[in-house]
This record gives C-alpha cells, structure tokens and sequence, in this order.
C-alpha cells in the first residue's frame, strides 16, 4: 500500500488510466470481431476505415506501439482484400 500522499495520488491516477486504455482496447477488439465476422466486401471497408482511426488513435496515445498499430493495418487490409466480392 502507498504511504505517501503522492504515492497514493498515483495509484488513483493509475487504476483510472488503466480503466480508460482498457475501455479504448476493447472498443477496437469489438470493431475487429465484427470485421472479422462479416462477409460482405463494402462492410469491411467501412469496418476497416473504423479500424484504422481507432488504431491511429491509440498510436497516438502510445496505448500500443506504432509498428504495433502499422503491423495490425496491414494484417487487417489484407484480411478485407481476401473477401471476394459476389457478383450475382
């Protein structure tokens, strides 16, 4: 336990930092399952320009790291390029 006032002064601003990067990345894991679960191309596109402003947003923050964030776009472009647009 913290004894000092300061000390204890971070813990608060900790647990409320760690509340906040926690409601961020899991905000962006939902994004990605529902990008994940769709099958339709223009979806995905939609889906996939939410992805990339929630993952530019936390880069920002340096909740992840950027090569992190750059690897994790790629990964999800492609995942969207492999949907194959059903032309009836």
């Amino acid at each position: 336990m913290a004894n000092s006032r300061s000390a204890k002064k971070r813990v608060k601003v900790n647990e409320r930092r760690h509340r906040e990067n926690l409601r961020v990345i899991n905000r962006y894991k939902k994004t990605v399952r529902e990008l994940g679960s769709t099958k339709d191309k223009d979806q995905a596109l939609k889906l996939l320009s939410s992805v990339y402003e929630q993952l530019d947003r936390i880069s920002v923050k340096h909740r992840m790291h950027r090569n992190k964030v750059n690897r994790l776009k790629s990964r999800y472009a492609r995942m969207v390029n492999a949907i194959s647009t059903s032309v009836l």
